[in-house]
């Protein structure tokens, strides 16, 4: 049984103290009565065994207050042995007195010393290998019980008493005293102590609950053998007569012993063995000898011979009768759990709760019991709910819904893990359990089973067998209850699982149907296998169209080979993978879509599935294209302002190469044959004319329009062309360029085309801010450095700075502070810059003046 006791006990004190109190007065009610009903069957024994001695001598034959004294130490705790033993002694001393006449004093406490010892031995060898109570109706505990707990303490005691016997001079002979009070105290151990102790294993409940026809045979069987043993002492049969009368009974012995067991075999042993003693005692039967002594050895021998081999017959078929039942009641039940399972295997969900019920109804009626429920523990709502039960036409109604505070202790108990085996509500529930008790109570529970089935460590559901009559559960019987426990329970969360399933299922497409991005699944050859209705909504056709039809129909052709590459990407290594691709529209136009594809792996690792996410980017497709056209207009725009400029790098180079060719024809002309001064000039014509070139290159890549092409860039590369391009236009303007240029820097990942637009932007923006400072002042400040994760460059000026109630909307659209600004140079400079992925910020100097950075993330190594 689970352990039964729990530190929480607050709950109801008062009550609890007073059961407490209550039960402490019974237990000590129950030891007092029991303690009383030993003393009694320990002197009416007593007073049978010593009216019986025979005479002369007053040698007893048997002493069956030993069977009284062994039967109770057995029963009795370990913790009251010595009350037995300390009400007993004045108990023995008063029989002795009374029926032995003048005995020493020493020589009766010898007597009872040996008793005890000799009762003590058995009680603790049976105890130690038997148990208690132990079931005498096997046959190995009946060996042990006879061998180790009746022969072999009253072998070994036996010595002890007699040797003190001669010492004392109460004896003359050692050999015979022990010889005499062996038998003695092994007759009255096996004639009386299998009896009690059957009794209290359930031997005599046994037979109470036996059909009326084994009743009438039982009694006819003892009426029989009472029969036969009347007549045997008469005087007017003879010797032979009265010897056949005395072994009449022994066939309805052997009856008995098949049919009944050791409890109700030990009965009829003892009316046969009380009518040999009173034969012998009036004179008559077939055990008188010419002395007394042998007189008693016959009758003890008689008595050994048909107990000790009729007990262990009668332990032995009850053994094996057990046997068949228990293997028929696992057929039985192997057939119950047969019948069960099957039935709950795979039942349709709306009828599992029927077919549940009508299984709990078998289980009652196979099992015996009163009602079996199936409940659930709802910690939320602090109670528990029955979900299924079945019960018997005695089993009052059953109320479904209980809180916590009902069943406290039970609920403790469940929720440690612990199986709640009670065989009797009444002894068995502990004193806290005040609740269990009013519900074991109104619902006529007098034996309790419940088995918790947890999942992980939390308690979701518990099955309760309960039984109106007092019941035994067994090991095996719990074993047996807790498998079905967890058939029901597995069947009924195997129900719940479904439903959450099915319930999830819906939730998922419900969520998936009124998504407004496209979701798709589709195979590793682009069949498509699942669309919502965004999909289907987007392409205008209804989705028995598109399931079974490839999505590369829906695509240009000329996108086909892009698409199917990303496809076999995500089949060779399985992940989340983003790309954007063109796709053909409801109305015939071209739009376009990202999507966000996942890989979906089976069971061989295989990738059987690809699932997808989309939206549709034409709008920001076209935004981009009209964003790019804007800032390739803006480039324009700039290049128109630093004609100028422009015109100077080129002329510059250009004078250089007039000049150069004049000299040279020059040279040519005088024939001076110079020719080395010849060679000079022309490694400078052709210097400059590389010049010329370079910055027309430059001019060309930033006027020409193209798509964003990102490639490794060093920006410091950067900076120093788009200085050098507006280095004219800063003289002009009497403006100091200093430049801060970090060397080493890592390459960062971007085009640096549209890298120099966002730094001429800012450069130019710089400049203007300084017209209307005096020229001393007016300094520009560009650096180039590592910051974090990236590289950072920071445009600074000596202007006026900028009003801070302006510095939100710096980087939005159609924004300036200049009077004939477009407002369009920064909002290009932002969408470009986060293009690559970096960000775009201004601050004002304390000292006077803007900063305006941009950063650029590294290239990954």
């Amino acid at each position: 049984m689970a352990d039964a006791r729990s530190p929480d006990i607050e709950t109801v004190p008062t009550d609890l103290s007073l059961r407490a109190g209550t039960g402490k007065a019974r237990g000590y009610a129950r030891l007092a009565l029991a303690i009383l009903l030993i003393c009694a069957g320990y002197y009416v024994t007593g007073v049978v065994a010593l009216s019986l001695r025979l005479e002369p001598g007053g040698i007893s034959t048997i002493w069956l207050p030993h069977g009284i004294l062994l039967a109770a130490l057995i029963l009795t705790p370990l913790r009251y042995w010595w009350l037995v033993l300390a009400a007993l002694l004045p108990v023995h001393l008063l029989l002795t007195a009374r029926f032995q006449g003048a005995v020493p004093l020493e020589i009766m406490l010898i007597q009872f010393g040996g008793n005890a010892a000799q009762s003590l031995l058995g009680a603790i060898a049976v105890r130690r290998l038997i148990g208690t109570p132990p079931r005498l109706d096997v046959f190995r505990n009946m060996i042990v019980f006879v061998v180790l707990g009746v022969i072999l303490p009253a072998l070994v005691v036996s010595v002890a008493v007699a040797g003190l016997f001669e010492i004392s001079g109460w004896v003359d002979e050692f050999g015979l005293a022990w010889h005499r009070r062996t038998l003695t105290g092994i007759c009255g151990a096996l004639l009386l102590a299998p009896f009690i102790i059957g009794v209290a294993a359930g031997g005599a409940g046994a037979i109470r609950g036996l059909p009326l026809r084994r009743l009438l045979e039982y009694a006819g069987i003892t009426i029989g053998v009472i029969a036969l043993e009347l007549p045997a002492g008469n005087v007017i049969w003879d010797l032979a007569s009265q010897q056949a009368l005395l072994f009449a009974p022994l066939p309805l012995l052997l009856w008995t012993a098949v049919r009944f067991g050791p409890t109700g075999l030990t009965p009829q042993l003892l009316i046969v063995a009380l009518a040999a003693l009173t034969a012998t005692k009036v004179g008559h039967g077939p055990f008188l000898a010419e002395t007394t002594a042998e007189s008693v050895l016959s009758v003890q021998a008689f008595l050994l011979s048909i107990a000790v081999p009729k007990l262990l017959l009668a332990a032995l078929v009850a053994d094996r009768d057990r046997s068949a039942r228990a293997l028929d009641e696992r057929l039985n039940f192997e057939r119950l759990v047969s019948g069960v399972s099957a039935s709950l295997i795979n039942p349709p969900q709306d009828k599992l709760d029927e077919e549940v019920g009508e299984a709990l109804g078998k289980v009652v009626d196979a099992m015996k019991l009163d009602r079996c429920s199936v409940f659930q523990y709802l910690p939320m709502q602090h109670g528990c709910r029955i979900t299924h039960s079945a019960e018997s036409a005695e089993s009052p109604p059953l109320r479904r819904e209980m809180a916590e505070a009902e069943l406290p202790w039970m609920l403790r108990q469940l929720r440690a893990g612990r199986t709640l085996v009670l065989n009797d509500v009444d002894r068995d529930l502990p004193a806290e359990a005040t609740a269990e008790r009013r519900y074991a109570a109104d619902y006529r529970s007098r034996s309790w089973l419940t088995v918790p089935v947890s999942v992980g460590n939390e308690l979701v559901n518990a099955v309760s067998f309960h039984s109106i009559k007092r019941r035994e559960w067994t090991p095996d019987l719990v074993a047996r209850l807790q498998l079905l426990a967890e058939i029901f329970v597995s069947s009924l969360t195997s129900k719940q699982a479904k439903e959450a399933l099915h319930a999830s299922e819906e939730r998922y497409r419900e969520v998936v149907e009124s998504q407004t991005e496209l979701v798709c699944r589709y195979l590793p050859d682009t069949t498509l296998t699942f669309v919502n209705n965004a999909y289907c909504r987007f392409f205008g056709r209804r989705r028995e169209e598109l399931i079974g039809r490839k999505f590369l129909e829906l695509i240009p052709e000329a996108a086909h080979p892009a698409v199917l590459g990303q496809v076999d990407s995500l089949v060779r290594e399985p992940r989340v993978h983003t790309y954007d691709h063109e796709v053909m529209r409801a109305d015939g136009t071209i739009g376009w879509q990202q999507w966000v594809d996942s890989a979906i792996v089976g069971a061989d690792g295989r990738v059987t599935e690809l699932q997808g996410i989309g939206r549709d980017i034409t709008d920001r497709k076209r935004a981009e294209e009209a964003t790019q056209r804007l800032a390739h207009a803006s480039r324009l725009a700039v290049m128109g302002e630093l004609t100028a400029s422009i015109a100077h790098e080129i002329n510059q180079p250009l004078n250089a190469i007039l000049n150069n060719a004049d000299a040279a024809e020059l040279l040519l002309e005088t024939g001076s044959g110079r020719l080395d001064e010849v060679q000079r000039i022309l490694a400078d014509i052709r210097r400059d004319d590389l010049r010329a070139s370079e910055v027309i290159r430059r001019i060309r890549a930033l006027l020409r329009n193209r798509p964003l092409d990102r490639q490794p860039v060093d920006l410091n590369d950067v900076a120093a062309s788009m200085l050098q391009l507006v280095g004219n236009d800063a003289s002009k303007r009497g403006i100091r360029v200093e430049t801060e240029l970090e060397p080493g820097l890592p390459a960062v990942l971007g085009d640096g085309v549209h890298l120099q637009q966002v730094l001429l932007n800012l450069v130019l923006n710089g400049m203007d801010a300084m017209t209307d400072v005096p020229e001393p002042r007016r300094r520009l400040s560009v650096r180039v450095a590592r910051e974090g994760g990236g590289v950072e460059i920071a445009v600074s000026d000596w202007g006026n700075g900028v009003d801070p109630s302006r510095m939100p909307m710096l980087f939005d659209s159609f924004f300036t502070t200049k009077e004939d600004g477009m407002g369009l140079g920064l909002s290009i400079a932002r969408s470009i810059v986060e293009a690559h992925g970096g960000r775009i910020w201004a601050e004002n100097r304390a000292e006077g003046g803007a900063t305006f950075r941009f950063s650029v993330p590294i290239e990954p190594a």
